[in-house]
């Protein structure tokens, strides 16, 4: 019996203080994730390549750049991010609607569970600019077993109505 409970605090000891190494696209300095909390570094990386899946779209391109953020999702945000995404990747395809975010600012919470991106949004529609806007974007997540996990995309103005 002691040497159960032993070996299952040793366990979820090296649980809580393993490291995960995960390569975004750019590296410019030291990222790493500690059990439930990941340096700042690594949040602003993950929040560049999420924001570059969701903002980012041609009809040619955002069914596949939704499947890859779909990923990223945890297991009980997902049901609603993929009809979200399916839904929105039907509409963009009929109507043939590009977009492009430029990140102007990444804000963290001092609680580590959500993520504010300010940013340059512009749309098009086959070729005619439709939106050129100033827009804030809020990331929810969470990081379990070293893992980063989105729980929810909102847009801030949606969210404060």
């Amino acid at each position: 019996g002691v040497m159960v409970r032993l070996n299952t605090f040793m366990l979820k000891r090296s649980l809580n203080t393993g490291r995960t190494i995960r390569i975004p696209s750019v590296i410019n300095s030291q990222m790493e994730i500690l059990g439930d909390r990941a340096s700042e570094e690594y949040i602003k990386g993950v929040t560049r390549d999420i924001m570059n899946l969701a903002m980012n779209y041609s009809p040619a391109t955002a069914r596949t750049q939704f499947d890859e953020l779909l990923v990223m999702y945890a297991p009980e945000a997902y049901p609603e991010a993929s009809r979200l995404f399916y839904d929105l990747a039907d509409s963009i395809e009929t109507a043939k609607i590009s977009n492009v975010f430029y990140i102007q600012k990444i804000t963290l919470d001092d609680n580590n569970t959500r993520i504010d991106v300010t940013g340059r949004k512009r749309q098009f529609m086959q070729d005619v600019k439709v939106e050129d806007a100033t827009e804030t974007f809020s990331i929810y997540y969470k990081i379990e077993s070293g893992k980063f996990k989105i729980v929810k995309i909102s847009e801030k103005e949606s969210e404060e109505r």
